[in-house]
């Protein structure tokens, strides 16, 4: 099939423009049935082409897509292993660039990639005294309970929820005020309220059946 849509890519416009000669010279002999016949046919030569140039196209994306995935597959890998070297800024970084990687259409493969570079950055700030880290982490999980739908991906939500509160209680802990405490309360209160929903309709459907 590619072979065929190539050769029809390859194919040269003098194709079309014999066909319409053809045309003219049926419309100039009085034979408009022969003239209808070949312009016919050049247009079917020409969508051909277009139709065949889609096809590539399609295949092309294709393979583009599967690279991205498979690089940021490979960071995601990466960033694990320095994970368990305790090397959590450049385990950030690659996850960072796993998501970056990530086509359009893969919205649910770059939030966990995004969630794991969130969670790199915990563990740094966490275990190694870094509050810039807690603060990046804490901005990462915000911008995620935009992106991720509470009405989709209830539990999902609920973890970034609860993530979000840990970060938050950590640099609270750390700093003068009650700010950071309270909003890290805030989010462990959505999360619980989240999963307790959850778990009620969970429970509604075992009743039901």
């Amino acid at each position: 099939t590619q072979f065929k849509q190539r050769a029809v890519l390859r194919a040269d416009d003098a194709e079309v423009d014999a066909q319409i000669a053809q045309a003219r010279a049926a419309l100039a002999a009085d034979n408009p049935a022969v003239a209808d016949s070949s312009l016919a046919n050049a247009t079917e030569l020409a969508l051909a082409r277009v139709r065949a140039a889609a096809d590539l196209e399609a295949q092309v994306r294709s393979i583009r897509e599967q690279g991205l995935l498979d690089a940021a597959a490979a960071l995601e890998q990466r960033g694990q292993l320095a994970m368990a070297q305790f090397a959590y800024e450049k385990a950030a970084a690659h996850l960072d660039h796993s998501a970056e990687l990530c086509p359009p259409r893969q919205l649910d493969k770059a939030a966990e990639y995004r969630n794991l570079h969130a969670n790199a950055l915990y563990r740094q700030g966490d275990e190694k005294g870094d509050n810039s880290a807690l603060i990046r982490a804490i901005a990462l999980y915000r911008e995620q309970l935009v992106i991720v739908s509470k009405e989709t991906s209830p539990m999902d939500w609920a973890t970034t929820q609860t993530n979000l509160g840990t970060t938050l209680w950590r640099l609270g802990e750390r700093e003068s005020g009650n700010e950071r405490l309270e909003a890290a309360v805030s989010a462990y209160r959505q999360a619980l309220l989240e999963r307790t929903r959850e778990d009620l309709t969970r429970t509604s459907q075992k009743t039901r059946h």
